[in-house]
């Protein structure tokens, strides 16, 4: 039998790897716009020697290209990905810890026999069922739920969102709440932009202190 403290470590390790990642990431998206941005102004400064060269529009249309897509479609597609990557981690280590668990409480069923919406829901059910502790009370479950619910939102509309869906209240709710995070409205459709790498960096170290809170609240129940 592990000791569930075991988990800390295995929370710490993996909040590591996802946060070198992040940094890793954007410095090299960073640093990419600089060379663009230099590259372009040393173009422009060169403007009047190139006044008959046919090729410093096109040179200039390049520019703007590539930071177009350096800055918002290659910057988006990272974040997003990261997120996902954040509650993908965050549903392994519940599972595990609701599998450890239920040989410390020798509980007669696990985690696969609920049912939920997901990993995460069924594993704050199966923790409250066998334990002491409303897992719902802990903090950070709701923010947890809040970068899931934007997770989802990615996986499975694309980040598009009706303007006549039920969900925008809490889409709206979500977007006051934390910095990061962008709605763009038009043609009744709503689409979420991560506009700043502090909502993936805030879903991490929420989603890290949820887990060290949950493992000290199980502690105090065995």
């Amino acid at each position: 039998m592990l000791p569930i403290d075991i988990f800390k470590i295995i929370n710490s390790d993996e909040y590591n790897n996802l946060n070198n990642y992040l940094m890793s990431f954007e410095n090299f998206l960073n640093i990419e716009l600089k060379k663009i941005s230099d590259n372009q102004e040393k173009l422009i400064k060169g403007e009047q020697e190139n006044l008959e060269n046919n090729n410093y529009s096109n040179e200039i249309e390049l520019f703007n290209e590539r930071h177009y897509y350096y800055g918002t479609i290659f910057t988006s597609n990272f974040r997003i990905t990261l997120l996902s990557l954040i509650i993908s981690s965050l549903e392994n280590i519940l599972k595990d810890i609701c599998y450890q668990y239920k040989i410390i409480k020798y509980s007669p069923f696990d985690i696969n026999d609920l049912k939920g919406n997901s990993d995460i829901e069924k594993a704050k059910l199966y923790l409250t069922k066998v334990s002491n502790k409303n897992i719902g009370k802990i903090p950070k479950w709701s923010e947890i739920n809040d970068y899931k619910f934007i997770r989802n939102k990615f996986t499975h509309q694309n980040g598009r969102v009706s303007s006549k869906s039920s969900d925008v209240a809490q889409l709206r709710a979500i977007s006051a709440k934390y910095n990061g995070i962008k709605l763009f409205e038009s043609n009744d459709e709503i689409r979420i932009w991560i506009s700043d790498k502090i909502f993936c960096k805030n879903a991490l170290n929420d989603s890290y202190s949820f887990i060290n809170h949950l493992i000290d609240a199980l502690k105090d129940d065995q």
